[in-house]
């Protein structure tokens, strides 16, 4: 399922949000995308767990959330953008 930017974030964090769906091995993309990340894409992620919850995808927006988690310990300059 595409990432639905529920708030308006930028192109490049539904772009890197994808890329890390995408990806096979989800803790070497974090890795190799890090310095993609940002406030746009955590608040992409918790919107669409958010969503997911929303619509009774309880598992996928766990999942979610716990990217989101990952995001924020990938960059901890991030913290106060939640």
């Amino acid at each position: 399922e595409e990432p639905r930017p529920e708030s308006p974030a930028p192109r490049r964090a539904a772009q890197t949000l994808q890329l890390l769906l995408d990806a096979d091995d989800l803790p070497a993309a974090l890795r190799q995308h890090a310095d993609r990340f940002d406030a746009d894409l955590i608040a992409l992620v918790r919107a669409n767990a958010d969503a997911a919850r929303a619509d009774g995808e309880a598992e996928l927006a766990e999942g979610l959330d716990a990217l989101a988690d990952a995001l924020r310990v990938a960059q901890p300059s991030l913290v106060h953008a939640l």
